[in-house]
Parts: C-alpha cells; sequence; structure tokens
C-alpha cells in the first residue's frame, strides 16, 4: 500500500513541479523577487517536492533522446498483436502462458 500512497502523493506534487520547472525555464532566477524565492525555498524544502522538480528536470534532459528514437514501420504495427484491452504486463504474461493442450 505504501508504494500506491507514494504514487497518489507524487501525481498531487507534480503540477507545481511542472510549474517551478516551467518559471526557472522562462526566468532567469536573479530576476525573480524575493518573496518568489522565499516560496521555491520553502516549498523545495520538501523531501517529496524537490525529488518531484528533479524528475522533471531529468525528464526534460531526456527528451532529445526520445525523440531521436525512430517510429516504428507499418510492418513492425502490422505484426504487433497487442490490442490495447489488458495491460501489458498481462498481455506479456499470457504470451509466456503454456497454452494447456500438451502433455505435463
Amino acid at each position: 500500500m505504501r508504494g500506491k500512497q507514494r504514487t497518489v502523493e507524487a501525481a498531487a506534487v507534480a503540477p507545481a513541479a511542472l510549474r517551478w520547472f516551467q518559471l526557472f525555464l522562462q526566468k532567469d532566477i536573479s530576476t525573480l523577487s524575493d518573496e518568489k524565492l522565499d516560496a521555491w525555498a520553502s516549498w523545495s524544502a520538501n523531501d517529496r517536492h524537490l525529488e518531484q522538480f528533479l524528475l522533471v528536470t531529468k525528464l526534460w534532459q531526456n527528451l532529445p533522446r526520445v525523440a531521436a528514437i525512430a517510429p516504428p514501420v507499418e510492418a513492425d504495427l502490422d505484426g504487433d498483436k497487442y490490442d490495447g484491452s489488458v495491460s501489458i504486463a498481462e498481455w506479456l504474461a499470457r504470451k509466456k502462458a503454456p497454452t494447456g493442450g500438451g502433455v505435463p
């Protein structure tokens, strides 16, 4: 249950992390008011908040690598039997499970 609680907490913090990240992209930190800097210091003093901000930063830094990945060609898509009706984990487990027609 702890993992689910952490995910819910992260989802609640993510929008603020994104807003801070966007602010720092748009403005030089030296141009921010003392009030804004105090707000950042207060917000980022929380470990969970700072963790989410650093995750956003890491994702942003990795975007060029993601964009460089070639999309699949039509032949790859035609051969893909996953239809999205179940989770990928469940679909992969079904593919690995024995079909039951053989002798044990």
